[in-house]
């Protein structure tokens, strides 16, 4: 933990574990040691499209490939904690040329012997069945950019907090939109890098206190002890 808060990324894509991600575990570790995070929360996506398309091999195979890219990270980041998340789309909400309706949402609190017990219903849920289950669980569920272009919104009563800050620079993610409605509904607030390629780092949240596992994320992120970081403006 540095010297201002223990410093992590909450939005994190691994070559391999996302399909639209260029950058390796090794050289994660390497960018993100070297801009001083104390942190990293691998949030890969996991989508019907990926479950079944990009994955081959059965639902066991499928589940262990997509773990991967966060096993690693984990494995390699000696001087680093890092937290298991992910990033889901429900049903046809994912991201396509043709889908003009996507979704997007950063699950924190599951832990991967969670994930490998449920990870094809999670994708058929609906939005008040996710909420439910995630409810019971202890999980948190924040919308992911939801002022990008061609995102829907999804209705507060099924989320926890929302994405206000993400750092992705090849869209268009108006995050002073997403803040306000964050206000609006009372939701939680986070950020994150999104991070994809190497020019992405440079956001997140700088907790008070350290964080040792996934539970304790989800309470340092109740309890509001942190502030949201942008280290590009």
């Amino acid at each position: 933990m540095n010297e201002k808060g223990f410093k992590t990324e909450m939005h994190l894509h691994t070559a391999g574990g996302s399909r639209c991600a260029r950058v390796e575990p090794e050289e994660i570790v390497r960018i993100y040691g070297e801009c001083g995070y104390d942190a990293l929360t691998v949030t890969n996506h996991w989508n019907r499209k990926i479950a079944f398309d990009y994955f081959s091999g059965s639902k066991s195979e499928k589940t262990e490939k997509y773990l991967a890219g966060y096993r690693a990270v984990k494995e390699l980041a000696k001087d680093m904690r890092v937290f298991f998340g992910m990033e889901l789309a429900l049903g046809n909400d994912y991201y396509s040329p043709t889908n003009f309706r996507a979704c997007e949402l950063l699950i924190y609190g599951i832990v991967p012997e969670e994930f490998y017990d449920c990870a094809f219903d999670l994708i058929e849920f609906d939005y008040a069945a996710l909420k439910k289950f995630a409810s019971e669980r202890g999980w948190l569920i924040y919308q992911a950019h939801p002022y990008r272009e061609r995102s829907k919104r999804v209705k507060s009563a099924y989320l926890d907090g929302m994405e206000v800050y993400n750092n992705n620079p090849r869209h268009f993610n108006r995050n002073a939109s997403a803040k306000a409605r964050a206000e609006k509904y009372s939701l939680l607030e986070v950020g994150g890098s999104d991070f994809h390629q190497p020019e992405d780092v440079g956001a997140g949240v700088v907790f008070d206190a350290e964080i040792f596992n996934e539970r304790e994320l989800v309470r340092a992120l109740k309890n509001g002890a942190y502030k949201i970081i942008n280290e590009k403006s």
